[in-house]
């Protein structure tokens, strides 16, 4: 079974979990985008096209290294955060930037197409 991860907080320098969040307080605010939505629609259409794949929110506080050592197949990444995420020796071609239209519309078709392709 492969895995994917979503990149949803910068890397933090001070703050640890809480400064990890902040995407998720920063998306209820201003109403753009969904986090849980955005997981949600991409493991629905894990189920309905039977990929043999697992999709879910990083659980390391963004830290690339334990990233590389847990040997996620693909790491996607929020808008805004391509400067602020430390992506290290992560592989490009197993990461997916998001644009910001993908984000606010909810559209995972270059996720699962990804997942596809490398299934």
């Amino acid at each position: 079974m492969k895995k994917g991860i979503l990149i949803y907080g910068p890397t933090p320098i001070f703050g640890g979990q809480f400064a990890a969040n902040k995407q998720d307080i920063v998306s209820s605010l201003f109403r753009i985008g969904n986090n849980q939505k955005l997981v949600t629609q991409v493991q629905k259409e894990i189920q309905l096209k039977r990929l043999q794949w697992q999709f879910d929110f990083d659980s390391t506080e963004s830290d690339s290294d334990e990233i590389i050592r847990l040997d996620f197949d693909l790491v996607v990444v929020l808008p805004t955060l391509e400067k602020k995420f430390d992506a290290g020796a992560i592989q490009s071609n197993r990461m997916i930037q998001l644009t910001s239209t993908e984000y606010q519309q909810n559209d995972v078709t270059r996720i699962v197409n990804y997942m596809i392709r490398h299934s």
